[in-house]
């Protein structure tokens, strides 16, 4: 078989599925991902193979392009599949951008067409457009639209080595063929749900026949005796979710051709599809086995080395599968570079690098990969960004991530197969990243252009994130209206109603997920039903049904989810994450309720092992963050204990002396007994950071806290360095934490005296390194440096540049209010001090503000008024 690109030409399609999808939790090197949630396998690469004569069997349209002619005569085979004649008239072709319309021509049943684009004598199986367009003799593609102008079919063609041309033909529903197939549709339906339904139809990525007997063949009259035949029942049944029955098909496949490698391939597919790893493996390697004799026979091929490779990476035979693939590209690089073979093993090479966490290498492979793609092939071009775009995320590095589907997007066009999927894509790298609001925009631009593409599930996780659960929860149920047999947005739905004490409600949720987790032949996944059943056993916990909520946690443990396990740990992480994002948003009191969640997880596993060390640290995390907005002494003191509790199990855990000291260093509880800061618990803070670098040195959080303990004991050029050797430490991948430490860095400075211009600096650092994530905090702090300088104007122009990020940030209107006054632009600080004012009315300083700058332009009346507001609000002058 020859590599295609038959997996990224239509919404519906299976490489579709793959784009929506981020993560291969069946890869140990590549865990699921969003809030703990498993996500189910896929393998990426396997997106470049053609599926011989299978893509089209789901509801094919009216009418069905049946093969091309690049070369010479050149034409495009159309065929009716109907059981009527059907009419060409308006019907067309996209060809290189360009539209042609169809001749006038009556098709009967079962007949085809050769649509030439010279001219000629038209007949029964003939017709000319007499036009000027050519055909790529390389590699090309052709669009077909009905006659009501819709896209439903799109054919991809290229050259293969030995001259000859393959091809492979994708094709979509449109309302007319459902209703002029009744029955048909369902399957498409079926197909296009799984497509577009996000994570759980990830499985159907390993379905991915590649023969290397033959690229293609007429679909039309297949007997039951050839491989055809029985491989397209396996795709059929596939479809249909009989995984089952596809298998026995690929069988029947065997039974005629059992050296055949594609099938065995496909079989090993099917069978690692319901778990049965075992005899996934005996298909996989016999596969390998025939590949290996076909090299005996032939070691210059370069294609079977490329299948060979692509076998290894089935069987997570990783370190294996990136010699074979340079194997296959040395030997392509000496025929011909431009190939199809080139590209796709070097983009295939490219995902495995990435999952053995050698990411420069992978980032070089993939952009040679785009070289080596035909600068006019957009989509295909698209299309590996996209890849690139999603291994970038599974591995946290998600702003290469989103400058990668920026990359697709800029190329693509809203009419692309690649543009929907780039975007929301980019708006699931944004959510994992942090930036909530950036993502919700993504989404709804995803909306706008398909509602029922995924965005309302993305738009209910960032949401979520935010803590904004009433209208969270209204997104997953617009998801839910398009895909209700999801049980990834059951789940969310349900942690959302459980964070909202909706217990009842949320129970339901989850026994919607288990019901539809083991009901979906494309959702196999049994991490997520564990899940679920723990959840609900929360739920029940919480009304007080002891004994179902216990029958709920047997259901979990015995699916895998156990009470002290690593995932509960992930999940109070989880929970500790959204705690302070919301921190970071003002949203307090949902703050306090995910640092509850959090506490709560901890606190169970300490129950079932009072040993265990690492819980003690989260449950100090957890009430060192509760200290920091509530200041209750009472959790500052258990946040401690619970920092000391860790160092007596585990003297060696630097994350506790890091906890503990950061703790210490908490300047609103360092006094003791009337006992000021320089000699207080600042001291012990520095003793405790300094006892974690005794023991990891090279540990960047220690050396940051150690800075901020020496900053407080006005040790400036002393904490100073130590912020120096923090940003030296740090990846370079952590460009936000880099840039958080800067802006500490530039604090300490702002607060020296002389020292504020080298403050700003800092500032400028922190801004140039990370991203807007962490902007408007750096900002504030560069804003306020100016103000104090007297650079009043430049300070406005930061909190500018906040807003326009955030225009709801209510620190910067102020800050920018105060500054304008400063300045003496005083009208529009009256502007500001409104707009402050119109988010947070009941705030008295905001009032006394705006008094001020109008007694200063002599409106005394709204003067009075403002400040007899600010009065009742609590102001005293």
């Amino acid at each position: 078989s020859s590599g295609s690109f038959d997996e990224i030409q239509q919404i519906n399609s299976d490489f579709v599925s793959a784009l929506q999808l981020k993560g291969s939790a069946s890869s140990a090197a590549d865990p699921g991902r969003h809030g703990g949630t498993p996500m189910s396998s896929i393998n990426w690469d396997m997106y470049i193979f053609e599926l011989p004569e299978m893509t089209a069997t789901a509801g094919p349209p009216t009418l069905t392009i049946t093969g091309i002619n690049p070369k010479g005569d050149e034409f495009i085979e159309v065929t009716n599949g109907m059981k009527e004649t059907v009419s060409l008239q308006n019907w067309s072709f996209e060809i290189q951008g360009s539209t042609v319309m169809l001749p006038q021509h009556y098709l009967l049943s079962g007949k085809a067409v050769r649509i030439h684009l010279g001219s000629g004598q038209e007949n029964e199986t003939d017709l000319f457009l007499d036009c000027d367009l050519e055909l790529d003799d390389t590699a090309g593609s052709v669009s077909q639209r009905d006659d009501a102008g819709a896209k439903v079919a799109l054919l991809t063609y290229w050259t293969k080595l030995d001259g000859s041309i393959a091809q492979s033909v994708a094709h979509f529903v449109t309302a007319k063929s459902d209703l002029e197939n009744p029955g048909a549709g369902d399957q498409e339906e079926m197909a296009q749900r799984a497509a577009d339904g996000g994570p759980f139809v990830a499985e159907r990525a390993e379905i991915s026949p590649k023969s290397v007997h033959n690229s293609h063949s007429k679909r039309d009259g297949l007997q039951e005796e050839t491989v055809d035949y029985w491989m397209n029942k396996a795709q059929e049944l596939f479809l249909n979710g009989s995984v089952e029955e596809a298998i026995t098909a690929s069988d029947e496949a065997l039974q005629i051709e059992p050296e055949n490698a594609t099938i065995w391939q496909t079989k090993g597919s099917l069978l690692a599809l319901i778990g049965k790893k075992d005899e996934a493996l005996i298909a996989h390697q016999n596969a390998l086995d025939i590949f290996n004799q076909s090299i005996v026979e032939n070691p210059e091929d370069a294609e079977v080395w490329l299948l060979k490779a692509e076998t290894l990476r089935l069987m997570n035979r990783l370190e294996e599968a990136v010699i074979t693939y340079d194997v296959a590209i040395e030997l392509q690089d000496q025929r011909d570079a431009d190939s199809y073979i080139a590209w796709s093993a070097l983009e295939s090479k490219a995902g495995v690098l990435m999952q053995l966490g050698r990411y420069n290498e992978s980032i070089e492979a993939y952009d040679r990969a785009i070289e080596q793609i035909p600068a006019n092939n957009t989509e295909l071009r698209a299309f590996v960004y996209c890849t690139k775009g999603m291994y970038l995320n599974n591995v946290g590095r998600y702003e290469e991530a989103v400058e990668a589907y920026d990359r697709a997007l800029e190329i693509s066009d809203e009419q692309s197969h690649i543009y929907l999927p780039a975007m929301q894509n980019e708006g699931m790298a944004l959510l994992d990243m942090g930036s909530y609001e950036e993502a919700i925009k993504t989404f709804d631009e995803v909306i706008e252009i398909d509602s029922g593409f995924g965005g309302w599930y993305g738009k209910g996780q960032a949401l979520k994130a935010l803590g904004r659960y009433n209208e969270s929860i209204a997104a997953f149920d617009e998801s839910l209206e398009q895909y209700p047999d999801n049980p990834l947005i059951w789940v969310d739905k349900g942690e959302v109603l459980q964070a909202l004490d909706h217990h009842e409600e949320a129970i339901k949720a989850y026994d919607e997920a288990i019901k539809t987790a083991g009901s979906s032949p494309f959702f196999i996944d049994e991490g997520t039903s564990a899940k679920a059943w723990h959840n609900k056993g929360l739920s029940l916990e919480a009304l007080g049904r002891t004994s179902e909520s216990e029958a709920a946690f047997a259901m979990a443990m015995e699916m895998g989810y156990k009470a002290s396990s690593a995932a509960q740990e992930m999940d109070a992480d989880s929970w500790m994450e959204t705690g302070q994002t919301l921190l970071e948003n003002g949203a307090f009191e949902e703050a306090d309720i995910a640092f509850d969640k959090a506490l709560e997880i901890y606190n169970g596993s300490i129950e079932a092992d009072p040993q265990d060390s690492k819980a003690w640290v989260g449950v100090g995390d957890v009430l060192s963050q509760m200290t920091d907005f509530s200041w209750d002494r009472e959790k500052f003191n258990s946040s401690l204990e619970a920092y000391e509790r860790a160092l007596e199990i585990d003297p060696e855990n630097v994350d506790a002396w890091i906890g503990k000291g950061r703790i210490l260093c908490n300047t609103e509880f360092a006094v003791v007994e009337g006992v000021l800061y320089d000699d207080g618990r600042h001291n012990e803070s520095l003793a405790a950071f300094e006892r974690a670098l005794e023991i990891d040195p090279g540990n960047p959080g220690a050396w940051k806290g150690k800075a901020f303990a020496l900053s407080v004991l006005g040790r400036t050029d002393e904490s100073l360095a130590a912020f120096d050797k923090a940003i030296e430490l740090l990846p370079s991948d952590k460009a936000d934490e880099i840039a958080y430490v800067f802006a500490a860095k530039g604090n300490v400075l702002q607060y020296t005296p002389g020292r504020q211009e080298e403050a700003i600096a800092a500032f400028d650092m922190a801004l140039a390194t990370g991203s807007e994530n962490c902007s408007d905090i750096v900002l504030v702090l560069k804003g306020t440096a100016l103000k104090d300088l007297g650079k009043y104007n430049e300070s406005a122009e930061a909190f500018d540049e906040i807003l326009e990020l955030n225009s709801s940030n209510i620190n910067a209107w102020i800050s920018k209010a105060d500054a304008l006054m400063a300045a003496g632009r005083l009208e529009e600080a009256v502007t500001a001090y409104d707009r402050a004012i119109e988010q947070y009315p009941e705030y008295d300083e905001f009032w006394h503000g705006k008094e001020l700058a109008l007694h200063a332009l002599g409106r005394d009346s709204e003067a009075e008024a403002a400040l007899a507001r600010a009065r009742e609000l609590g102001y005293e002058s």
